[in-house]
């Protein structure tokens, strides 16, 4: 029972929000701290009390905190699909990677289909412009 109970308070903390639930938590904290803060900055101002204006203040953050902490379920609608474990075949490398231009501009003729061997391939190397894009 005890560890039933244990359990369930585990997934209400643990806090499983996506993205763009994070992206969506830090725009309504954002949006709702300055309201909250011209609210009580113009309150504070036209009463001509700062203790108000420092409580409604304190109370928009504590309204901040209550909104965006929790890991509510509208942070959680588009979640992300991770890759199953175990699958090497996504993990092989598909491009050589070349550390110098030479290399980088073989590496463009040997995808073309144009790489010669000899002579006729080292004066193709020096003949090609410098490649934009390597890969």
């Amino acid at each position: 029972m005890a560890e039933q109970l244990l359990n369930q308070v585990r997934d209400a903390v643990d806090g499983q929000i996506d993205f763009e639930g994070q992206k969506l938590a830090e725009r309504l904290a954002t949006a709702v701290l300055a309201i909250v803060g011209g609210v009580s900055f113009l309150v504070g101002f036209i009463l001509q009390d700062i203790t108000l204006a420092l409580k409604i203040g304190l109370a928009g953050t504590a309204l901040t905190f209550l909104l965006v902490v929790p890991p509510w379920p509208f942070f959680n609608k588009h979640p992300v699909k991770w890759l199953p474990v175990g699958e090497d075949r996504l993990f092989t490398p598909k491009r050589r990677i070349y550390g110098s231009m030479e290399g980088a501009q073989r590496l463009a003729l040997e995808n073309s289909g144009d790489l010669e061997t000899g002579r006729d391939a080292s004066n193709k190397l020096r003949s090609t412009a410098p490649l934009q894009m390597c890969l």
